[in-house]
């Protein structure tokens, strides 16, 4: 198992690499495996990558984000032409049902609201927005239409985790109850198991997914 001071370096190189990130201003801190960031981004969409960034180091177990959002003066804007952004970028998307999701803004912190027929949407809608300036946060509370399982939702999944290469599909348990897919085993990274999440996310007849995988940090 990889010493946290070692882990930390490794996040904080992470977070230097990737280029779509300003990380002059987050700290990093690790203890027991789990990754504290903290400072400010200029950005939501900068919060966002430096989540995803440390989540990629192998030997990180968990990532805590507690980065506030310091929009600059020139992406400074009202909420009312936040909100005209948002429901622009959310139609702009043809995947995600526009008209079923409702949007509030306040002090430049978003909250979505609504339901659609699948979790990749309610994701796409999120994303969709991450870039826009002038958003600080967004809360994302749009809920999952239940639908019935089309076929064997077990066997789809499994099949879908074996087609992915980044996957040691062998090391994941699969048990599913009626619309909730659970997920357990060894992953070697968090990204690893987001990536077995959302695999079991596409699957027609799932609506939950409880991820319980773990990061294996031991060699080997």
């Amino acid at each position: 198992m990889k010493a946290d001071f070692r882990l930390q370096e490794d996040v904080v190189d992470e977070l230097a690499y990737d280029p779509s990130l300003d990380a002059s201003r987050i700290a990093v801190a690790v203890k027991g495996g789990i990754a504290t960031l903290s400072g400010t981004v200029p950005t939501y969409a900068d919060k966002l990558a430096a989540e995803a960034a440390a989540s990629r180091v192998t030997g990180i177990r968990a990532v805590a984000a507690e980065l506030a959002v310091e929009v600059p003066q020139a992406h400074h804007r009202t909420d009312a032409d936040i909100a005209a952004a948002v429901l622009e970028a959310l139609s702009s998307d043809v995947t995600v049902p526009a008209e079923r999701i409702s949007v509030t803004v306040d002090h430049g912190f978003v909250t979505l609201a609504g339901e659609v027929d699948w979790a990749y949407q309610k994701e796409r809608a999120h994303h969709a927005l991450a870039h826009r300036p002038g958003i600080r946060s967004i809360d994302n509370r749009i809920t999952i239409a239940p639908r019935p399982a089309a076929g064997d939702v077990k066997a789809n999944l499994r099949k879908a985790l074996e087609r992915q290469a980044d996957l040691d599909a062998e090391k994941l348990e699969v048990e599913v109850a009626g619309d909730t897919v659970v997920l357990r085993g060894r992953v070697n990274s968090i990204a690893e198991g987001l990536a077995a999440a959302r695999s079991a996310f596409a699957v027609p007849g799932v609506t939950h997914v409880r991820n319980l995988t773990y990061v294996d940090t031991e060699p080997g």
